[in-house]
């Protein structure tokens, strides 16, 4: 058994041993009036504690925010303070006010009553032979006095444990992760369970619980959720392959935490795109810096960039979890920012593979604008490697909203057999060179770019082009 599972319950034990013995020697009526002074001052020093928490909250959260902003980079520091993410510095900054001032206040007005109780006791003094009669009432009375003191100061660790234990968490990184291995330990405590369970949650919940801007922010509920939403966002971006029912089971807890949070959509809805934007320009965001590459697989990276910069609360909820898995099936092929044509035609060239990644682009109404990007700069990258001179842009005139999954498929298959063709002919020849393709290559290669006219999403004039252009590039071989 741990120490402090130890600890916790031997000072349980305690107050239960020296409840009986105190109930003995002081009788009924003074355990009575204990009892009723300690709940009375529970009462007050409740409201005291969101009285005053409430008067200095927002100058605890802004000593909090300037002490966190002063110790991170200019360009952390600016998301910092965007008022979506202020408000987790005053949900802190209430959280500890709040516990803080209930401790202090609370055993100042229990000392303070014990002038009137001692007053009422000496006035009207415990009848000796009825306090005989109430052995076992007054023992009581004392044991739950001091319960009810122990579970109140035990609240706060009992209400914020509760919401990090592994049934809301059930990342598989997150049971060997330090410190939250140690808050596990603790959420598992008997104690701190029971402690929970006959009212220290309830307890913590209305000393912290607050309103901002017309919005009820329960801050135990809030740390579950941002620990929800961080520790299986770890599996999912953690570039470590996992087993399927892991990555649906973290999917599940993500979007379960990003629609029953007040907080963490909005405050996510604002940190992302602001990363986003600031990648965009080459800077630094929360310690990462993204080196978007030039030529074709920079124009999507920054498409993608550009798609996440503009996202706003609702989209977080709404694309989250399609982002997550796109990012999955990257990881699958070992797909980065820095991938080589060779490599993304050979991650392409497997066409279930090509159609996962375009039906799952095609379900958003914003990434499905990519398709083409990914169309024309993929097949841009490979023909770039044997010397032709594809536009970097296109004629973007269709309507990318009536793409079928059907379509989405068709395309995928035009896109994955243009890399299955260049794929064969770089394990064959070991380069894609022209000259050193033979006859029967060249045919296979043109065979399969041909396809492109049958594109939904690229113009005819486009797909003629980029047809046009292979066979310029064979044509000088023949001259």
């Amino acid at each position: 058994m741990n120490i402090y599972n130890i600890f916790i319950t031997l000072i349980l034990i305690a107050i239960a041993v020296f409840g009986v013995i105190i109930g003995i020697k002081k009788g009924l009526k003074r355990s009575a009036l204990s009892l009723a002074s300690n709940v009375l001052a529970a009462l007050s020093a409740l409201g005291l504690a969101r009285l005053f928490s409430a008067w200095l909250g927002k100058k605890a959260a802004s000593a909090l925010s300037g002490k966190i902003v002063s110790s991170v980079s200019s360009g952390t520091a600016e998301m910092l303070k965007l008022p979506e993410i202020s408000v987790w510095y005053l949900t802190a900054g209430r959280v500890i006010l709040s516990v803080a001032a209930f401790m202090l206040f609370y055993l100042a007005v229990f000392l303070l009553l014990k002038i009137p109780v001692n007053v009422i006791i000496k006035k009207f003094p415990e009848d000796k032979g009825k306090a005989q009669g109430s052995g076992t009432l007054s023992p009581i009375l004392r044991v739950i006095s001091g319960v009810m003191t122990f579970i109140l100061l035990l609240s706060p660790l009992a209400a914020l444990c509760a919401k990090l234990d592994s049934g809301r968490i059930d990342s598989y990184k997150y049971a060997s992760a330090e410190p939250a291995k140690d808050i596990q330990k603790i959420a598992d405590y008997p104690v701190v369970k029971a402690a929970s369970a006959v009212g220290g949650k309830v307890f913590f919940n209305a000393l912290t619980v607050f309103d901002n801007d017309g919005v009820r922010i329960n801050p135990s509920d809030e740390i579950g959720y941002a620990a929800e939403f961080a520790f299986n966002s770890y599996d999912i971006f953690s570039f470590e392959r996992t087993d399927i029912d892991e990555t649906e089971s973290s999917l599940l807890k993500i979007d379960g935490a990003l629609n029953g949070s007040a907080l963490l959509a909005p405050s996510i809805g604002a940190a992302i795109p602001y990363m986003a934007s600031q990648w965009l320009e080459g800077k630094s965001c929360m310690g990462i810096r993204i080196n978007i590459p030039k030529g074709r697989a920079g124009i999507l990276v920054r498409k993608l960039l550009e798609k996440i910069s503009g996202w706003s609360a609702e989209d977080v909820v709404k694309d989250f979890a399609l982002f997550a898995e796109l990012m999955k099936l990257l990881q699958s092929k070992d797909l980065n920012a820095d991938i080589s044509a060779k490599e993304l035609l050979n991650a392409f060239a497997d066409r279930e593979y090509a159609k996962e990644i375009f039906i799952s682009l095609n379900s958003n109404p914003e990434f499905k604008e990519i398709i083409p990007d990914i169309i024309y700069s993929g097949v841009g990258m490979a023909l770039d490697e044997i010397g032709a001179k594809l536009p970097y842009d296109y004629d973007k005139d269709k309507v990318l909203s009536a793409l079928t999954d059907a379509q989405a498929e068709d395309e995928a298959v035009i896109f994955s057999n243009i890399a299955a063709a260049f794929s064969d002919i770089y394990r064959s020849n070991d380069s894609i060179k022209p000259a050193s393709m033979t006859q029967e290559q060249q045919e296979q290669l043109k065979d399969a770019v041909s396809g492109i006219k049958d594109s939904h999403v690229l113009d005819d004039g486009t797909a003629q082009n980029v047809i046009d252009e292979l066979e310029g590039v064979f044509a000088k071989l023949k001259k």
